[in-house]
């Protein structure tokens, strides 16, 4: 299998190339874009609008994303409230983050 094509972890999973980890740079302001927060998540733009929109369940109810702001139409988010969101929800979804060789 090349490298482009996916990666085994150990026990077995097969991870697609979407969900592999990029490194991301943020925007003006240290924000990111929610297809930058995709990337840095391992996960597809729908989630992050999940996130925003209908939120996750906690132990005290029910968490949206905070949007920072928009800029020129597109929504711009605080990377640290993304990596709060990915790690409440990683282990529910059973998504494991593969980061990629340097």
């Amino acid at each position: 299998m090349r490298p482009d094509q996916g990666s085994l972890l150990a026990g077995a999973f097969f991870v697609p190339p979407e969900v592999i980890v990029e490194p991301v740079t943020p925007g003006p302001g240290g924000y990111i874009t929610t297809e930058q927060a995709a990337r840095l998540c391992g996960v597809k733009p729908v989630t992050v609008r999940n996130w925003i929109n209908r939120g996750w369940q906690t132990n005290d109810g029910v968490r949206k994303l905070p949007v920072a702001f928009r800029y020129r139409g597109r929504i711009m988010l605080d990377p640290v409230e993304v990596q709060k969101a990915e790690h409440a929800t990683a282990e529910r979804a059973r998504r494991v983050i593969v980061p990629t060789a340097a």
